[in-house]
Order: structure tokens, then sequence, then C-alpha cells
């Protein structure tokens, strides 16, 4: 008997191609498995987004196991998929099972367990804490209906290390094997097209200590790991602290981060080089500094873009720069100057800039780019249940509609997409470098094959990063 299975659904359980290309690894989940678990509940962990568990074999796992307690993380793109499985396990097993919500989506949607009666509960914000309460509570037999907002733990070195062998259906992590860690947590940025801070906006961090004692005990799996953090140098004592103790106690790792420009300086580039990141993936998102200051309102200007880059030049930290197409009242000009950017920087000397991605934006519920669609009738207030109910198709990408500008087409944004991404790749000092890369790391050749057939047949890059990630922000800030 277990008391809670957590799951992680896929985008569709029956349209295989609309799901992942690579199997995102449910970290969230397993921080929430690993504070049950030491709170002494059994509790199981699948990660299905790539769909391999079909609804009815879920349900045979619940009966077979005698679930209570099913907890299911979803962002936009997997709600569909939560509500099928919710409403297929009320209809089997009626309340003899607890359906829980949890993750992003339903802390931009606050209505909808009323729309969609087949969760019991929803969990607002970080669960760590409060999923023990509420655990302990349903299973004790109190009837616990309805949305909650679970508090953000303040401390995150009091939390547990997660623990990644709870995931019954991952492959085990091979060397060399990138492996997830979360360094902080929070953001209190306010760009228009992220719903990330409805999670949380209060940025927390670990000490060194606490992440070491993580990355040391899996130096068994890998050597290699990427920080989940939405900005992994925000807090500078955080991130320096960090690498000098990686320094100190001569740890040969390896790391790549997400940042922002604004979050570098000579100091930190220097350390994250002497520590081991081989990696920043940086949200640059319009090459036009009024889309990205008073569109956006992302408070970065070209200026501190061009000093951020000059310290990752100086320390030759390899740098992956992520764009977006499709903003608000944006213009074709200024649309190109997102087309240029990456070039622009190339010929100023930035020559450390390893991939580019362009990506059209998705306008995501919460957010002001959502709202300004709805203002300017691209769809109905209605496109979340539509989406939901399958009327927009099964899938998320080509299903859930695009942000497409006045003035623009759809046509137009794919069209500025593949100029931009053929215009960085396919040049002969990129061309020669990347072969060069490959011949010196052969892992890489069967990634540098594929992206270069995605750029020359499709105009886009085919990932961005050995995360697979392929927008800038995490969770609900793809774009």
């Amino acid at each position: 008997m277990t008391d809670i299975l957590l799951i992680q659904p896929p985008v569709s359980y029956t349209n295989k191609i609309a799901n992942s290309g690579k199997s995102d690894f449910p970290i969230g989940l397993v921080y929430v498995g690993s504070m049950l678990r030491k709170h002494k509940f059994s509790s199981r962990i699948l990660n299905n987004s790539m769909g391999d568990y079909s609804i009815e074999d879920i349900i045979n796992i619940i009966e077979s196991d005698k679930i209570r307690i099913l907890g299911i993380s979803a962002l936009l793109a997997t709600i569909p998929s939560a509500v099928r499985l919710a409403k297929a396990v009320k209809n089997r097993f009626g309340d003899r099972v607890h359906v829980m919500l949890g993750n992003a989506h339903i802390s931009v949607d606050n209505d909808i367990i009323r729309r969609y009666p087949y969760f019991d509960s929803g969990v607002q914000g970080e669960a760590d804490h409060f999923i023990v309460e509420h655990v302990s509570r349903i299973l004790a037999g109190e009837k616990r209906l309805g949305i909650f907002t679970a508090a953000p733990p303040k401390n995150l070195d009091e939390l547990p290390i997660p623990m990644l062998d709870m995931v019954e259906n991952m492959a085990v992590f091979k060397k060399n094997s990138l492996v997830p860690i979360v360094g902080t947590r929070g953001c209190p940025y306010q760009c228009g097209y992220c719903a990330r801070p409805a999670l949380s906006k209060n940025v927390r961090s670990r000490s060194a200590d606490s992440l070491l004692a993580e990355i040391e005990s899996r130096l068994h799996i890998t050597d290699s790991f990427y920080f989940q953090d939405d900005t992994a140098t925000i807090s500078k004592t955080h991130i320096t602290n960090f690498c000098r103790e990686v320094i100190k106690r001569k740890l040969k790792i390896k790391f790549e981060i997400t940042t922002r420009l604004d979050c570098l300086t000579d100091e930190i580039a220097s350390l994250l080089k002497q520590a081991g990141c081989r990696t920043l993936l940086v949200g640059i998102e319009s090459g036009n500094e009024r889309i990205r200051q008073e569109v956006i309102q992302k408070n970065l200007s070209d200026d501190q873009i061009f000093r951020g880059m000059q310290c990752t030049k100086k320390y030759n930290l390899p740098v992956q720069l992520l764009f977006m197409l499709g903003h608000p009242e944006e213009s074709h000009k200024e649309a190109m100057d997102s087309v240029n950017f990456p070039i622009k920087l190339v010929k100023m000397g930035f020559t450390n800039i390893e991939m580019v991605g362009f990506h059209i934006t998705f306008p995501l519920p919460s957010t002001r780019y959502f709202d300004w669609c709805l203002k300017n009738e691209k769809f109905s207030a209605n496109i979340v249940d539509d989406y939901i109910d399958g009327k927009l198709g099964d899938g998320y990408a080509g299903v859930w509609p695009y942000l497409i500008p006045n003035g623009l087409t759809y046509e137009d944004l794919v069209d500025y997409r593949k100029m931009a991404t053929r215009s960085f790749f396919i040049r002969p000092a990129y061309i020669m470098k990347r072969a060069i890369h490959s011949i010196l790391n052969p892992q890489q050749l069967a990634s540098d094959i594929k992206n270069g057939f995605y750029v020359l047949t499709q105009g886009s890059s085919s990932d961005l990063s050995k995360t697979g990630k392929t927008s800038s922000p995490p969770a609900e800030c793809a774009s």
C-alpha cells in the first residue's frame, strides 16, 4: 500500500509527437516526495512526460497499490492531460482517491477546480512544507477540499536533499549526464511574458555547504550539473561563496546556469570559470531596446548586455542567447533588430556565443502578454477551457496560440526565425569552430549534426543546451 502517487503528466496521452523530445526531470516532485519520505509517508513518483503510461496504466497502479492520494503536477502545456487523468480517476474511484493538483498552472488559475471538479484540492506556491500536514490530514480522514496557498520555505538549507532515485521510470544517469540542481528559488522580475512570479517573487538561496553536500552525493553518478534557477547569479554573495568553495575543495565538476547579463561582474565571471561553469544560458528576448525595456519591462539595456558579454568574453565563458519573436506592438523593424542582434554581438568581438535560439512567443495566462491578446481579441476569454477541452487540437506547440503582433503574421515570425537562425549558424567561422569542437568532443557530434539538420531544413535550432531547454525562462515562462 502506498500513501501517495505523484505524477508529471505528458502534453498528450494520444499524440506522442506532441510530447517533449526529451524527458524533463521532475525536480519539483522529487523535492515534495523527499519531504514526504523524510516524514515516513510512503510515496511513488512517475515521470510520465513522454506518455509512457496510459491513463488505464495509471488507474491499474492506483488500484493494485491501493493508493489513497494522487498528486498531479501541471503546467499550462500539460493541464489538459492532468484534467483527463483526474476525471478518469474520479470516475473509477470516487472519494476513495483524493486527487490533488499542483505546480504553476493552478497558481495562475484560481478557478480551475470549480470549472473541472475532478480535483479535490489544489496547492498554489511551493508545497515543500505544506504537503506534510495536508497529506497527514487527508489520510486521517479529513475532507481537505479547495485551493490552498502554501507558504514558500524561507530556509532552503532545511529541505532534504532531493532523492533522485524516487523517480521510478527514469533512465539511470550516466557519467557526464547533466543532473539538475536548484541553488535559488524565486524571481523578483516582472517580465511581461512570464508567469513564474505567481509561484514566488521572494528570492532565497542555499548555502555553499548545502549545495556542495548535494553535489558531492551525486559524484558517483556524474560530474555534470545544470542549475534550474531562474537567475543563478542574482545574489553575488550566494554565487561567489559557492564558486569559492568548489575551488577550495578542488572539485572537478562541470555545470551550466541560466542568468541575466546585468547580474554578471568580472569577479563572478572569473569565479564561474574557475569553478567549472561550461555554459551560460542568457535571455535577451529582444534585440530592440524599446521592446525589452518598455514592453517586456525586463530592465535590461543594450549597455548592460554589452558589459555582461564583455565579462563572459574576458574569461572565455560559452554563452547561449535566447530570443523571442512576437511581442505586443512589435513592428517589422523591431523584429529585424532581434534577427540581427546576434551577428551584431559577433561583430563586436563576442565570439564566445556558441548557440542562439529564436522562439515564437506563447502568451501565458496571468501575464501582461496574455492580457494584451485578450484586449486585442487575438483569442477569446475561454481560451484556457477550450484548450483543456481539446477544442484547439491535441498538443501544445502549434495548438496553443502564438502571440502575433498587430501588423505582422505568423508566417512573418516564422520567416524571421529562419532568417535569424541561418544567419548565425551558417557562417564559415562558426562552422569551422563547431567542427573543431566536435573533433575534440566526439560525444557532441551527434547533437551538432542534429542541430545542423534543423538549421538547414527548418530554420530553427533543435536544442540549445545539453538540458534540452528551448526558452530562456523556466517553467511557465516558455517562449
